[in-house]
């Protein structure tokens, strides 16, 4: 009886790190890579990768052959680097066509930019984020400024307040300055921003000055021409 229930959990335990070791059905190996280190500069040479759910799993040696996958890409000594990040991105918004917009996200894409920084926010943006996140849009990841706060669009401090706390509502990542904007609206935007939490960034306007706006924390300065 001891003999039976010992083998019985020996193959429980064997069931279990078989499991363990089962490929994902939506698992890729990418095979005859080669993979640029950019902190040392070095080349891997001959690599094999892993990729599931939008993550490298495993980076081995070619010679440490890895079988079973279905899904399998041969990249035929292609060099891999980590994917890029353009941080003072244009994404096109209405009315231009829905064509054109997914064409210029997709042309980011197939260049190596995995992260793209949009400097010029508009509604329609906030819904193609969130279809980069789900990928049923081939696309970087998005962030995207608010649209423009500037000296026609904020002309007094009510103004700035209202908007600030609508774009922190709607979900922008961070608020885009323009030139024009006096600097008692200015500094009600930053208040008001700091307290909803959302960072800004852009043009420095004249009325405020570099010296203040470094004082005032942008979360980068992108133009000082304002």
């Amino acid at each position: 009886m001891k003999k039976t229930a010992l083998a019985l959990i020996t193959m429980s335990l064997l069931a279990c790190n078989q499991a363990q070791e089962k490929i994902s059905e939506t698992a890729i190996l990418i095979t005859n890579v080669h993979v640029v280190d950019v902190r040392n500069g070095s080349i891997l040479e001959n690599q094999q990768i892993v990729v599931d759910s939008g993550r490298i799993q495993q980076l081995v040696t070619a010679p440490e052959a890895l079988t079973g996958y279905t899904n399998m890409l041969d990249a035929q000594g292609a060099y891999a680097v980590p994917g890029l990040a353009e941080m003072h991105a244009h994404i096109p918004s209405p009315p231009t066509t829905e064509e054109r917009i997914q064409e210029t996200l997709f042309l980011y894409l197939s260049n190596g930019i995995t992260t793209i920084r949009g400097m010029l926010g508009h509604p329609r943006h906030l819904e193609l984020r969130e279809e980069a996140k789900t990928g049923s849009l081939l696309s970087p990841r998005i962030f995207t400024s608010s649209p423009s706060l500037n000296g026609n669009s904020v002309k007094t401090p009510e103004e700035a307040r209202t908007k600030v706390t609508a774009y922190a509502e709607a979900g922008y990542d961070f608020l885009k300055i323009h030139p024009g904007i006096q600097h008692n609206v200015f500094d009600t935007l930053v208040k008001t921003a700091n307290e909803v939490g959302i960072p800004f960034s852009g043009h420095v306007p004249v009325d405020v000055g570099i010296r203040h706006a470094l004082q005032s924390r942008y979360a980068s300065i992108d133009h000082v021409d304002g």
